[in-house]
């Protein structure tokens, strides 16, 4: 935990990259047809929404770990 906490405070442990021709297909058309669309910023709300779901014991010690 503390190495994968550790490693989030650098630029490259903060991006995480996803391949899937559907998701960007998806994302692509509503960033085309949406105002103010952010691929980053909803792709990042969905994943955090479903991991929080997933895995919510890790999830809360993360987010503990995180604020302070």
């Amino acid at each position: 935990m503390e190495q994968a906490l550790a490693e989030t405070r650098t630029r490259e442990g903060r991006i995480v990259t996803v391949y899937s021709p559907r998701l960007t297909a998806l994302f692509r058309y509503l960033d085309y047809t949406t105002p103010r669309f952010s691929v980053s910023n909803h792709a990042a709300k969905l994943l955090e929404e479903i991991l929080a779901r997933e895995y919510p014991q890790m999830w809360e010690r993360i987010g503990e770990c995180i604020a302070g």
